[in-house]
């Protein structure tokens, strides 16, 4: 193979590795949106419901799993 060939191959690599980057980027502020949403509705909810309701385990349990979400990802609101 060629230096140019080997070259041109080189920069088809990176071609890619950089699509992929945009991809993942892409999927990472996606889910950071989706998840801004669950924790800001499941946190209004938890403040609006009694302590003594029924479902507000549950919903602080929603809250607590997008809070575990965002410390995941360094990027995520709130962090």
């Amino acid at each position: 193979m060629s230096d140019r060939r080997a070259l041109e191959e080189k920069f088809r690599q990176v071609q890619k590795m950089e699509g992929i980057g945009q991809l993942a980027g892409g999927v990472a502020h996606d889910f950071n949106n989706f998840l801004t949403v669950i924790n800001g509705y499941s946190e209004m909810l938890l403040h609006s419901l009694s302590p003594a309701d029924p479902s507000r385990e549950l919903v602080a349990e929603i809250f607590k799993a997008g809070e575990l979400l965002g410390r995941i990802d360094p990027a995520a609101p709130g962090v």
